[in-house]
Order: C-alpha cells, then sequence, then structure tokens
C-alpha cells in the first residue's frame, strides 16, 4: 500500500536520477573503557529498503590494550548506486531521501551485530550535474560496548536524467504494473523508470 501511497505523492513532479557512487576512506572505532570485549570482523553496510552494498572486511588489531584504532581499507572500496529523487516544478529542493550507513561485527560464527548507524539525506549531497562531498559521518552507538564511530568517505553524485511524473503516468504505471495486482510493497522506489 506505500507503493500507491508514494506513486500518488510523485504526481506531478520532476524525477532526476543520479549515479552516487561512495568512497569509503577510513573507520575509527573507539571502545568502551574497563571492558574485555573486542571486535571480531567489521563491516560498513551503506542501505535503503531492500538495497545493501557491503564493504570488505576490517580486522581489529590483534592487541589487548587497544580501545581506538584508525582501520582503512587496504584496496579502493567503493560502491555505486542509481538513485531517484523528485521535487515541485516550482520548488529549488528536492524532497527528503535517507539512506543508511551502518557498522556490523561479524563474528567468528558468522553472526552479525549492529554496532552503530547514521542516516545520510542525499539531498545534501546532490547540487549540481556533477559534485563531490567528503563527509566525516558519526555514528550513533547501538551497544554500550562502543564509545565513538567516525566513518569518513567521499560521495560523488552525477547527474544522469530528468523525468516529469505527470498523474497519467503516475496511475497507468501502477494498473499496469503486475505487483499491483498482488498489493505487495516493492524494495525500492528508486528505479521506477518504466
Amino acid at each position: 500500500m506505500s507503493l500507491i501511497w508514494r506513486r500518488i505523492q510523485r504526481t506531478n513532479k520532476k524525477g532526476y536520477k543520479f549515479e552516487l557512487t561512495v568512497d569509503y576512506k577510513s573507520l575509527r572505532l573507539v571502545l568502551a573503557e574497563n571492558q574485555e570485549w573486542r571486535p571480531a570482523t567489521l563491516v560498513v553496510v551503506w542501505k535503503r529498503r531492500g538495497r545493501r552494498y557491503r564493504t570488505e572486511a576490517l580486522s581489529w588489531p590483534d592487541v589487548e590494550e587497544i580501545t581506538t584504532t584508525m582501520l582503512a581499507w587496504q584496496e579502493e572500496e567503493s560502491h555505486s548506486a542509481d538513485v531517484m529523487l523528485f521535487k515541485e516544478a516550482s520548488s529549488k529542493k528536492f524532497d527528503r531521501k535517507e539512506w543508511e550507513f551502518s557498522l556490523e561485527n561479524v563474528s567468528t560464527t558468522g553472526q552479525r551485530k549492529v554496532l552503530g548507524y547514521s542516516a545520510l539525506n542525499l539531498v545534501d549531497c546532490v547540487e549540481d550535474v556533477l559534485c563531490q562531498n567528503e563527509l566525516s559521518l558519526r555514528l550513533v552507538p547501538c551497544t554500550n560496548k562502543v564509545q565513538k564511530i567516525h566513518l569518513d568517505v567521499n560521495i560523488t553524485a552525477k547527474f544522469l536524467r530528468e523525468r516529469h511524473m505527470s498523474e497519467a503516468d503516475s496511475l497507468s504505471s501502477l494498473t499496469d504494473d503486475p505487483a499491483f495486482e498482488d498489493v505487495h510493497e516493492s524494495d525500492d522506489d528508486d528505479d521506477d523508470d518504466h
């Protein structure tokens, strides 16, 4: 049902498709004092609904006394995603669209636990046809084992194309869509370019 609501909200708006590329630079993790726990393997996840991009794993240094460390990827690590942003024809600001960065600890048995997360409104990263932003994201810790998490990334946004969503387009795309018959939610609404 939310798929229908999202499409109705986009009626008479212009859609702008961007290719977003995230280059991961470094990760700084500060553990809580007076505890013996150490992370096994760390993975950064960039996600929105059904789309999920994972970095290569980073290992915690094998030294017991360390509670603060700066980790960096050995090889260049980046992910790209096509994202559709919408705005009114008369407006200069895009509608809000959040993606989330999270840091996961992967145990030796493969079990994942989120250590921290940060939501990023992509509208803040998009300005012109091509723009690049260096960001230092402060992730909110999800466990008392972690004090601080900082993730340094570069985000490049490249404009691909523009599309106007008229009321007829919006409603006809719903009725032509075989998924409409089942009335189930789509994993993501970023690629509605039928």
